[in-house]
């Protein structure tokens, strides 16, 4: 963070404006992955079989049903990290898309609440490996562009996974 806020870009003033929020974030998810009851469920959980790269054009919907092509990042790894990761990619941070999606996945596996806990506290952290892509500048510009959108899709699954940051109302505005 640092690093980024003592260059002179664009990057720099939006994290001058934005970076609290963006540690905060972070910190909430954080805090709330290292609840017990979650670190319970993580050393419980089972590698799962996943695609690694659900993103737009890997998605095929196609007389109402979804295909995912390209497979070749298949591996075993988590199915929070997953579904949380998939969030970010393909709803365009919007409620209709991330409530369809959600309960897509929950018609076929149903999460409790700190399975829910978990892919929203991994929703909101940061995706190291987009900054240090080496296209920083169109990083930033997404995440300039979507940050609002970006909010609301933290706001949504807080509420779905029942969860109060202890920091929202000091960092966050409130809903409107």
């Amino acid at each position: 963070m640092q690093e980024l806020c003592s260059d002179e870009s664009d990057a720099n003033g939006w994290f001058r404006e934005h970076g609290a929020e963006c540690l905060s974030l972070a910190e909430e998810a954080w805090t709330a992955i290292s609840q017990t009851d979650i670190q319970r469920m993580l050393r419980k959980e089972k590698p799962s079989l996943i695609h690694g790269d659900v993103t737009r054009p890997n998605v095929i919907v196609r007389s109402g049903r979804v295909y995912l092509v390209d497979w070749e990042t298949t591996r075993l790894g988590s199915a929070y990290y997953e579904v949380a990761k998939t969030l970010n990619n393909i709803t365009n941070y919007t409620v209709p898309h991330i409530k369809a999606l959600l309960a897509g996945y929950e018609s076929i596996r149903p999460l409790d609440r700190e399975e829910r806990l978990l892919v929203a506290s991994l929703s909101r952290l940061p995706r190291a490996r987009q900054i240090r892509s080496g296209r920083p500048a169109s990083i930033f510009r997404l995440l300039k562009e979507t940050w609002g959108k970006r909010l609301e899709m933290v706001e949504w699954l807080d509420a779905w996974a029942n969860f109060e940051p202890k920091h929202l109302s000091t960092v966050r505005p409130a809903p409107k």
